[in-house]
């Protein structure tokens, strides 16, 4: 059979959501919603975080139960609007790639929201379609190692029953932009699929990296970065229409004990271990 593939290898080892499973769960500010994650164990990981699950796995990364689950007032029933605002705190036993362990998780009462990681500002957005973006080309593998620092990462599955609170990240959005800005190619080798990049093998020489036209044997210069990123398997996935990222890309589950201003917690996803997570709403 016909594959996809370049001359170069990019090792990015994105691994795959889990799905979520279990009973009838509210999402913030919403009624029924299925597909709600399963119950995990209600216990916080041990001062280590060395709990082995996989990334974005949801099991074992039992929200922590230091002090009671947080109730409802009696003046405003809707434990979304206690809980919606910004929180900020840290992981234990992380450090992002700026040195930081620090979150800040901000909440809408409608259900939606963003987290970031890191201390470091947002990175800047992507303008050049021809220039690899938030890329090490000369290490490929530490561009995928963890979340952006700074960047917004939407929140996905939000799911809150009681005061436990559940939701997942998806580790390719931060460049769903840049793929979108690419043109989509039919492959030259696989009949049906399409990449940001010609499927001609490509040659690295030091910095430099270029692919031969099979049909006029002329040499391009491609950017090294952008070739990582239009891989097959790698970020961007396209059809005839254009590109964005994969949906399946490896991300962060979080299972997080609300009792208001307080949360504690884990975080599955961040490397192969559970990580305790502790926040204060400001």
């Amino acid at each position: 059979m016909n594959m996809r593939f370049f001359g170069g290898t990019f090792a990015l080892g994105l691994l795959a959501l889990t799905g979520c499973g279990g009973s009838t769960v509210h999402p913030i500010g919403g009624g029924p919603s299925a597909g709600a994650p399963s119950d995990g164990a209600s216990g916080s990981v041990g001062s280590g975080g060395d709990g082995g699950v996989p990334a974005a796995s949801n099991a074992g990364a039992g929200a922590s139960a230091s002090g009671g689950m947080g109730s409802s007032s009696v003046d405003d029933p809707d434990p979304s609007h206690q809980i919606a605002g910004t929180w900020t705190g840290y992981i234990e036993n992380f450090e992002f790639r700026d040195q930081s362990d620090a979150v800040t998780l901000v909440l809408n009462s409608d259900g939606t929201g963003q987290i970031t990681f890191g201390s470091s500002p947002p990175p800047a957005p992507a303008t050049d379609p021809e220039v690899g973006y938030l890329v090490e080309t000369d290490n490929p593998s530490h561009s995928y190692s963890g979340p952006i620092p700074g960047f917004p990462f939407t929140l996905h599955g939000v799911q809150l029953r009681d005061s436990r609170l559940q939701f997942d990240t998806v580790s390719t959005e931060p460049w769903k932009h840049w793929c979108e800005l690419q043109t989509s190619f039919a492959d030259e080798v696989n009949p049906g699929f399409f990449a940001c990049a010609h499927n001609w093998g490509f040659y690295r020489s030091n910095d430099v990296c270029s692919q031969t036209d099979p049909n006029t044997m002329q040499q391009i210069i491609v950017d090294c970065g952008k070739l990582q990123l239009c891989s097959p398997g790698a970020v961007c996935e396209c059809s005839a229409e254009g590109c964005t990222v994969g949906t399946l890309g490896g991300g962060t589950h979080f299972d997080l004990s609300l009792n208001v201003p307080k949360s504690d917690g884990s975080v599955a996803g961040l490397d192969g271990s559970v990580h305790n997570v502790h926040l204060t709403k400001r």
